[in-house]
């Protein structure tokens, strides 16, 4: 704490309307903020990520996107990996 003292790095607590939380945030253990939000929206449009009511899947398509990232999906834990907005 005496060393982050001295050079001005105090721990804050941004609200709101800080624009760097709006930006690039999470929001419990999921993405959120306005970078979020654009990248729902890209995935949704390349059909890698299907909605029906509440309900969003990941797409064969969307699978092999996220496989060709180099994430192993068999490797998850079986549980809801994406998510509307509450």
């Amino acid at each position: 704490m005496g060393l982050a003292a001295k050079w001005g790095l105090l721990h804050t607590r941004p609200g709101p309307n800080d624009q760097s939380l709006r930006k690039a945030r999470v929001c419990y253990n999921h993405l959120a903020g306005g970078l979020g939000v654009q990248l729902y929206d890209s995935l949704v449009s390349q059909s890698a990520l299907s909605e029906h009511e509440d309900e969003v899947r990941l797409t064969n398509h969307g699978a092999k996107l996220v496989e060709n990232f180099g994430i192993d999906l068999s490797q998850l834990k079986k549980r809801l990996l994406c998510r509307t907005c509450l």
